[in-house]
């Protein structure tokens, strides 16, 4: 019971299946994210951050200018 007076309960099952063992023939990969590249992993390989906005921002000001005019 907590302060406010409201129960809690936790309860545990044995499904009776066996347990999972790990499989070690997997390997993990980590990721950092970052500004020059979108992605880095780390067995180094590197992915260019798309740059949608330098891409389209001649269409976005000139719409942008259309729409505050």
């Amino acid at each position: 019971m907590n302060r406010t007076g409201k129960y809690f309960a936790s309860l545990l099952f044995d499904d009776g299946l066996p347990e999972l063992q790990p499989n070690l023939e997997v390997k993990a990969v980590g990721i950092d994210v970052g500004l020059t590249h979108f992605a880095i992993t780390s067995d180094g390989s590197k992915f260019d951050n798309p740059r949608h906005l330098k891409k389209h921002e001649k269409n976005l000001k000139r719409k942008q200018q259309k729409t505050f005019s």
